[in-house]
């Protein structure tokens, strides 16, 4: 698999995860997604500790829940990167 397609579906998956919360939180909703008492948005998108309050009606808020969004994409490009090479030097190892 080529990298920018790599990285496009991480990004992706990596957006998943906040707009689900996000769109949540926005209804008035809770957005912890709990399973086993594991929070499973803290496990997911881990930035997500970084909201505040105002985070849809400040300019700080939202500047922080932007940045916390981008954070989490990169976090899943990283390890999809990661793991990317990581098969491709046990496959060479294989060989």
């Amino acid at each position: 698999m080529k990298i920018k397609r790599v990285v496009l579906i991480s990004a992706i998956l990596g957006l998943i995860v906040p707009v689900i919360a996000l769109t949540l939180l926005s209804f008035g909703l809770p957005s912890d997604f709990v399973a086993h008492d594991v929070n499973l948005t803290q496990v997911l998108w881990p930035p997500y500790v970084m909201l505040v309050v105002g985070w849809h009606s400040t300019f700080r808020g939202i500047f922080i829940t932007i940045s916390a969004v981008a954070i989490n994409c990169l976090i899943y490009v990283t390890i999809a990167l990661l793991l990317r090479t990581g098969f491709r030097e046990i496959r060479k190892i294989k060989s």
